[in-house]
């Protein structure tokens, strides 16, 4: 037997392992006389709820929104866990909700879906149906329609603020202000080929994990950085979807080995004026814009770049008033250099956290913000598997911290580090 066959075999005996573990979980409400075992039911709302995981959101205050999928459909319903307590309270009446859900969007669902984002205080849930925008306000258990458009919305978010959204409409970004029921246009330049606040293909896939978001609020919510991708001269492919009973083809820009990406840049647009600042990098060429984070103080925007070959990754902070930016570090690898989403600003304002693989294991450095390091912060012979990115376990500190004193922020992440230092 080659190895070939013992592979495919060996998958034969893992895939019949999984099937049968999967009609065991299934046939034991059969056997309590619930619940027969069908195909129907296995690809049905109960049987995949069997190894389904709740949807999870965290709030600034360090709580966690919850939608256990795992229940029975008139259970569910969006709860605020709270990690220090135990404790999980409803943040919405889900019946009402439903019931407002029917009347503003002609929406009728059993259950109150999960939502495209969550306001930072715990107070509002945002969606899109049928292409346009809707909010969900808990207090009341109501649904807002923000947009009604022939074209379709996409890439929603709510701001740091809880007060404005931003979405795209034909390759364009807008935000909506929730304070006064009006909607701002931010760009007027989208088209077929380019792209503003939303992802080309390749992005979307190779870059920022199939999430098309393409834009960063501010921390103030006065303004927004967006990436725009010129697709013109990337190659056009057409490939033939197998979903429907009668195919469609579809008619992609794919970028293909060694020919054209798309050619992109970042700007930062100022919600109160019209025009962009475009951030400008004159020291480094490059391919891939493929990061971009705020720092704390909203003063400067950090991004990272690639250059085709991908063996360097620059960082640059970019100031938002004149788009300068100053490159603060680079990183190497004869290889490829491995991104992760671990890049995190501590609260005081002279300190960040850097991933690198720098000693051939996935591990955090510590260095001041002008990009001198300080000291490794996590090392052994095993990489850093980051759940969620680094801000998951400095947030959880922090608030357990906040718990337990009145020490702040700063202290506890200072803390948190120093007990990680080497």
């Amino acid at each position: 037997m080659t190895n070939r066959d013992s592979f495919f075999c060996f998958a034969r005996v893992l895939l019949i392992g999984f099937i049968l573990l999967a009609c065991c979980a299934a046939i034991a409400p059969a056997q309590t006389g619930t619940r027969q075992l069908s195909i129907e039911w296995i690809f049905g709302p109960e049987g995949r709820a069997v190894a389904s995981v709740p949807a999870t959101a965290w709030l600034d205050d360090g709580t966690l929104v919850i939608l256990d999928n795992g229940r029975p459909a008139r259970e569910q319903t969006l709860e605020r866990f709270n990690p220090v307590t135990g404790q999980r309270q409803s943040l919405v009446d889900s019946p009402r909700a439903l019931a407002s859900l029917k009347s503003v969007a002609g929406v009728d669902a059993e259950v109150l879906p999960w939502p495209l984002a969550l306001d930072g205080s715990g107070k509002r849930a945002l969606y899109i149906f049928k292409g346009d925008v809707f909010v969900l306000e808990f207090v009341n258990a109501q649904f807002r329609r923000l947009t009604s458009t022939p074209a379709e919305e996409t890439s929603a978010t709510f701001s740091p603020n809880g007060r404005r959204v931003a979405y795209v409409r034909n390759n364009d970004l807008y935000f909506f202000d929730l304070d006064t029921n009006r909607e701002g246009r931010i760009t007027r330049d989208g088209s077929e080929t380019l792209l503003n606040g939303t992802l080309s293909w390749v992005y979307w896939e190779e870059v920022f994990g199939r999430r098309d978001i393409a834009y960063w609020w501010a921390p103030d919510s006065q303004a927004i950085a967006y990436l725009q991708s010129d697709e013109s001269q990337v190659d056009l492919a057409y490939f033939t979807d197998i979903t429907p009973f009668s195919p469609r083809v579809i008619r992609q820009r794919y970028a293909r080995a060694g020919r054209a990406n798309p050619r992109v840049r970042l700007g930062i647009a100022e919600l109160d004026r019209e025009g962009t600042t475009w951030i400008q990098i004159t020291d480094k060429p490059f391919e891939y814009i493929v990061r971009a984070k705020w720092l704390p103080d909203g003063r400067r925007l950090s991004l990272e770049t690639m250059p085709r070959l991908q063996t360097e990754l620059y960082l640059y902070f970019a100031d938002r008033k004149t788009g300068a930016a100053t490159r603060i570090l680079t990183e190497t690898d004869p290889g490829w250099v491995n991104m992760a989403d671990d890049l995190y600003f501590f609260n005081d304002g002279q300190h960040f956290l850097w991933p690198s693989e720098r000693d051939g294991y996935m591990h955090l450095y510590r260095y001041r913000i002008n990009g001198t390091l300080v000291n490794q912060v996590t090392k052994g012979p095993w990489a850093l598997a980051s759940a969620g990115g680094i801000a998951f376990w400095v947030r959880q500190a922090l608030y357990t911290k906040k718990s337990e004193s009145a020490t702040s922020s700063t202290s506890a992440s200072s803390s948190l580090n120093e007990s990680r230092a080497t």
